[in-house]
């Protein structure tokens, strides 16, 4: 009578082998790529802007308020603290992000003994990824890391019926640290406590959602006000002008073309979890999962500013695949028998996922050799600060520029310590005449620096010339 007991115990534990396997061999990939491409990763806008005032001020750079991001930030932190190289600090800052998912999965699969959870965090990280395994500062996909980790010690807890004198506070804490993350957090926190609800009707789960609101609505009271996440929310607006045309909308083409090359096994992940709820007739999980993605998506999509930058829409699109992996991880593989089939199921789409997401860093590391080459080719100038406007560069290659000072100084300063470079690639650059003099500061986007300024050990401006505007003819010179 015992057996059947037996087998299921046998057939959880393949499961989560696998899950373990899979997770560490896939993280640990992820990892080498992170210092392989840690220039592509760390030259790169945001990412360059965060390290530089990192450096600089020896210090995390928090940005509008969301807290969350001293996960990562630690590391390239810890790094300045200790003395580091600058070449090591970028790798550190390069590799925290897949460390701190990494150790997410590690301590859901180790510590809360729930390996569901941790093959969440593994599809998280890789089913929709592409673009964003080289933006990688979103503070959503960071958010949503600790989300799955809050959710693991929440069904911890209540498997190991703890005190809530010691839950409680923990709970209210992690709550507060999850709302103040990235805005769109909201989203996935509220799915994940809703389909919990819908499978186990416990009440705790809609209190947790009602206690997340409260510290949304707080965070946007109290620190919205003029703000990036301010003018984010105020592109809402669009949404009823963009309504009548959503499906021609550039930005809804480009995810359906993308959709069959980059996020196809999301469709198939998509496709089999409405097939199996239909089956088995879930209804509610059903309606939520497609009200869900077809809302959330409908937002994004009239939202977006620029339809061009995968990179940037991506990180929202995200969303969409955390959504179908928890009845994918909860419901769906467990429900699977045979063992081969679950295994080549998993590996099989992680190391698709892999190959896609290697492949992809070609148009990043095309980039960074455009900038390298630009930085040879005007060595040999008078005057080696340059302004240079967009129209002069290639942008579909660079994509955005805003900080092109950043991504020129770290990838110089990695060259030459003793000869870093300021460059400016803006569209504001008219008028700048009155700049020219400023020869001993570092011109950005969004300030200007003087030399003294600057931490020495990383950054030694030796060159006192004057800036200028570029023009090709001055290669010839």
């Amino acid at each position: 009578m015992f057996a059947p007991m037996q087998k299921e115990i046998s057939q959880e534990k393949i499961f989560n082998r696998i899950i373990i396997i899979s997770g560490i061999i896939t993280f640990t990939y992820l990892l080498i790529l992170s210092q392989i491409f840690f220039k592509e990763r760390t030259c790169f806008v945001d990412m360059s802007f965060i390290l530089f005032n990192i450096i600089k001020d020896q210090s995390l750079a928090i940005q509008v308020y969301r807290f969350g991001s001293v996960v990562t930030q630690i590391f390239p932190l810890a790094g300045v603290w200790l003395g580091f190289s600058l070449e090591t600090i970028m790798r550190l800052y390069s590799a925290s992000f897949i460390i701190w998912y990494f150790v997410v999965f590690l301590i859901c699969v180790f510590v809360f003994r729930k390996p569901k959870h941790g093959l969440l965090m593994l599809l998280f990280a890789t089913l929709m990824v592409s673009d964003t395994f080289y933006w990688i500062t979103n503070e959503q996909l960071q958010g949503i890391a600790f989300c799955i980790l809050l959710f693991a010690f929440i069904e911890w807890n209540f498997e190991k019926n703890r005190s809530p004198f010691l839950f409680y506070p923990f709970l209210l804490a992690g709550i507060c640290i999850a709302a103040f993350f990235h805005p769109l957090v909201i989203a996935g926190f509220c799915f994940f406590c809703l389909y919990n609800w819908l499978t186990d009707r416990k009440v705790f789960w809609l209190f947790s959602i009602a206690l997340f609101l409260c510290f949304y609505i707080f965070k946007i009271i109290f620190f919205y006000s003029h703000n990036y996440d301010h003018h984010a929310f105020a592109s809402i607006k669009k949404i009823p002008e963009n309504a009548l045309d959503f499906f021609i909308l550039p930005v809804t083409i480009n995810f359906f073309y993308y959709l069959f090359i980059h996020y196809f096994l999301y469709l198939i992940a998509f496709l089999v979890t409405n097939i199996y709820l239909i089956i088995h007739r879930n209804r509610l999980s059903l309606l939520l999962l497609n009200a869900a993605s077809v809302i959330y998506f409908f937002i994004v999509n009239t939202s977006i500013a620029n339809p061009d930058l995968l990179f940037y829409n991506e990180s929202h699109y995200l969303m969409l695949g955390f959504f179908v992996s928890i009845p994918l991880c909860f419901k769906i593989l467990p429900a699977i028998r045979k063992t081969s089939w679950l295994f080549f199921i998993i590996s099989g789409g992680l190391i698709i996922r892999c190959i896609d997401i290697t492949a992809d860093h070609k148009k990043f590391t095309k980039r960074i050799e455009w900038l390298e080459n630009f930085q040879n080719e005007t060595d040999h100038l008078n005057s080696k600060k340059l302004f240079v406007k967009e129209k002069q560069v290639p942008m579909d290659l660079l994509m955005i520029t805003w900080g092109s000072s950043y991504e020129s100084l770290f990838i110089s300063a990695l060259k030459n310590p003793d000869n870093p470079r300021s460059i400016l690639i803006d569209y504001e650059l008219d008028k700048k005449e009155w700049a020219f003099d400023q020869n001993k500061s570092f011109f950005t986007h969004w300030e200007i620096l003087p030399y003294k300024d600057l931490p020495e050990k990383y950054f030694r401006f030796n060159d006192s010339s004057r800036y200028v505007y570029f023009n090709s003819a001055l290669l010839t010179k």
